[in-house]
């Protein structure tokens, strides 16, 4: 059983929804931490989903969730479930609190503000996730700039895991309630073999969204929503195998180690993506913005040699430090409960891929 928050969970007033997903309505409230007073989000489940997909969906959710709390920063921290009579008793998931918003909404205030750091940061938090631990890893399957958050420390946190799935190493995820047959999730940032409902996602198709979600951070739209036919346009464009030209984006920090990114991530054909580790190394070399703000500093090689050398003495099962750490914690590590050899060797590969 998860932890049950609602003796001590406020919703703040006047109740207002905050955002809304496919799947999902946010609130704010405050959560009493032993008399400290701790913001969080209120994650209800939109009122137009069945009762028995609302179930599905929740339990999938809540899973996920707390195995990504063994996983990494980057990725939104659960801290329980309640029940509050402000939001009709329905049960909700509480999430820490994001006080920049979403990134498109935090780009529009800072315009200035690093896109290939916020990328960066989520390219870790999805190697994470894709990773083995216990055998298992995580498809997200509905990446897009509305599931990226970012906290007031400028941490970015990726978030809304109603389309995920934990799936066992190696597999994809099966798609769930779909309607009329067809894929859900945000149609620009589905891959293409996505669009064959028998092809279930996979860590490609997420990596393929990420490539689009790169690009939308650089353009300040979505691929192809200028064109007058909108999303129309864009489905038939993205299908037919093309892509977004560079040169619609004017920003001078889009660099050509960036584009590259972005074009191996969108490719066409699943198994030529790069994974997400790799993508993380690569969005980590040395560079030079041209806006004034800092270098993200890698890892030099021989680091990397040497923390997968002492990779190969850990055990081949899961080492957990803390089967059930506290609600309210700080995640002091990238990755705080998990040593596992294979995720090792998927990130070892990633240097070769650099």
């Amino acid at each position: 059983m998860q932890p049950d928050l609602s003796n001590r969970i406020s919703v703040r007033t006047p109740v207002v929804r905050l955002h809304s997903t496919a799947f999902s309505e946010i609130y704010a409230g405050d959560l009493d931490d032993n008399g400290n007073v701790v913001p969080v989000a209120l994650k209800r489940l939109r009122y137009n989903v069945g009762a028995e997909a609302k179930k599905d969906v929740l339990r999938r959710e809540i899973a996920a969730l707390v195995y990504a709390n063994h996983v990494n920063a980057h990725v939104l921290a659960f801290l329980g479930t309640c029940q509050v009579k402000q939001l009709d008793d329905d049960i909700c998931i509480v999430s820490e609190w994001a006080a920049e918003g979403d990134v498109m909404s935090y780009l529009s205030r800072n315009p200035d503000a690093s896109r290939r750091d916020i990328l960066r940061q989520v390219a870790l938090g999805l190697s994470y996730l894709h990773a083995p631990y216990d055998g298992k890893s995580i498809v997200h399957g509905d990446l897009h700039p509305g599931n990226v958050l970012i906290k007031a420390d400028k941490t970015v946190l990726i978030c809304d895991f109603g389309l995920c799935h934990v799936v066992p190493d190696g597999h994809a995820a099966s798609f769930s309630g779909r309607i009329e047959g067809a894929p859900q999730g945000r149609l620009a940032y589905l891959a293409p073999e996505l669009f064959d409902t028998t092809d279930p996602r996979s860590r490609a198709s997420d990596t393929y969204s990420f490539g689009i979600l790169a690009w939308e951070l650089f353009a300040g739209y979505a691929p192809y929503s200028n064109r007058a036919a909108g999303m129309v346009a864009s489905l038939v464009q993205l299908c037919q195998g093309k892509r977004p030209p560079r040169e619609e984006i004017k920003r001078s920090d889009f660099e050509d180690d960036i584009w590259s990114v972005v074009t191996d991530c969108w490719d066409s054909a699943p198994t030529k993506r790069p994974s997400m580790d790799s993508v993380h190394m690569r969005l980590s070399a040395p560079h030079s913005e041209g806006n004034g703000l800092p270098k993200s500093q890698p890892l030099r090689w021989v680091d990397r040699l040497v923390g997968f050398a002492s990779s190969l003495w850990t055990p081949t099962s899961p080492q957990v430090r803390s089967s059930s750490p506290s609600p309210i914690s700080s995640r002091n590590s990238l990755l705080v409960d998990v040593d596992y050899e294979g995720a090792a060797l998927e990130r070892w590969k990633g240097v070769w891929e650099v």
